[in-house]
């Protein structure tokens, strides 16, 4: 069986890797990996010899032949195999007012987090005139790997009876500039942080390049020698996380991934007049606070830490509601892709 992951963006492959990983553990799987990034095969480490990686080479793939096509990326923005079921693995717990239209029309398969995603993906499907082969409510594996050493994590404040917050403002492409606040304000909120708390620094990975470069450099010379202040460049989120008592983003998917895995709470900046971004309101409002203003920040983020128990318990409500098979997402998602690549009748749409 012949499984094709296509990717342009290097932090989604780290998003999905466990994923592709558990596939490739059946010996029956063979996995040819596509990706447009020069820069990127350093980061793809095969740990089988039924990986295979191929770079800068995806106009290719529409003369190749395939059981199942994996990716993140939109109909516009990927190529086919000839022959391959098109599956589209969701990353996130996103919204999906803030994909276009078009978006899932050339896909007949999905990988979906949980039940409500589900439910508005299978609305829009209907709406497009589009049917899916398959909507699996698989999980989420990304959360799953913070819920496992989130067990092992307990945070405190430092010997100051400071807490640490980590800053994490989401990728500034075109598709987020409506909510996207670090070349706007990112700078304004660090100051305002620091000092009363210990700060990581954290941007997106793609942040730390193209437009937002010169945003990350400032924030970073600014508060370089400031011993409250971290930058964290890493892929592993994992230590930056077990650190912080509450985290400070724009509208970034991993705000989720920190409250659910981490039962901890996130203050949200949403200028007036911007849009909401990936998150659905009913999620933002279980898992933390909106803000308009930088100045706004430092009271919100103390009243959150202050109500933890109280966010806690809304949090672990909303894991209930918006992630199947926690736990088992990973071998989840394996048993359906296998059964759908051997034809089985595999019914995984409900949670």
């Amino acid at each position: 069986m012949v499984v094709v992951y296509y990717t342009s963006d290097p932090t989604n492959y780290q998003a999905n890797r466990e994923m592709l990983r558990a596939l490739t553990a059946d010996e029956g799987v063979r996995l040819f990996v596509f990706h447009t990034r020069k820069h990127f095969s350093h980061r793809i480490r095969p740990e089988s010899h039924r990986v295979t990686v191929y770079e800068d080479a995806h106009f290719a793939l529409p003369l190749l032949r395939a059981d199942l096509l994996l990716s993140t990326h939109g109909s516009e923005e990927c190529l086919f195999p000839r022959g391959a079921r098109r599956g589209y693995l969701f990353h996130s717990l996103s919204d999906l007012a803030v994909y276009r239209p078009n978006e899932f029309d050339e896909y007949d398969c999905f990988f979906c987090p949980g039940p409500r995603l589900a439910s508005s993906l299978a609305i829009r499907l209907k709406e497009r005139g589009r049917e899916a082969r398959l909507i699996a409510c698989v999980g989420y594996p990304r959360l799953d790997q913070v819920l496992a050493r989130a067990a092992h994590t307990e945070v405190s404040p430092t010997a100051d009876g400071r807490h640490t917050i980590v800053f994490a403002p989401t990728f500034d492409h075109p598709s987020a500039r409506p909510f996207a606040i670090l070349s706007s304000l990112g700078a304004a909120v660090v100051r305002a942080l620091i000092g009363r708390y210990r700060v990581i620094f954290r941007p997106h990975p793609l942040n730390r390049r193209d437009g937002c470069a010169a945003a990350v450099r400032a924030i970073f010379n600014e508060h370089r020698e400031n011993p409250d202040f971290v930058f964290d460049e890493s892929f592993d989120t994992a230590p930056s996380y077990a650190r912080a008592s509450a985290m400070v983003t724009d509208m970034s998917g991993t705000a989720v991934t920190f409250a659910l895995g981490l039962q901890r709470p996130v203050v949200f900046v949403q200028p007036s007049g911007s849009s909401c971004g990936w998150i659905p309101a009913s999620l933002m409002e279980s898992i933390g606070m909106v803000v308009e203003r930088p100045p706004d920040v430092p009271r919100a983020v103390q009243q959150a830490i202050e109500n933890s128990q109280e966010f806690a318990r809304r949090i672990r409500l909303a894991l209930n509601d918006e992630v199947s098979n926690p736990g088992r997402s990973l071998q989840t998602f394996t048993e359906v892709v296998v059964g759908l690549l051997a034809d089985k009748r595999v019914d995984r749409r409900s949670p």
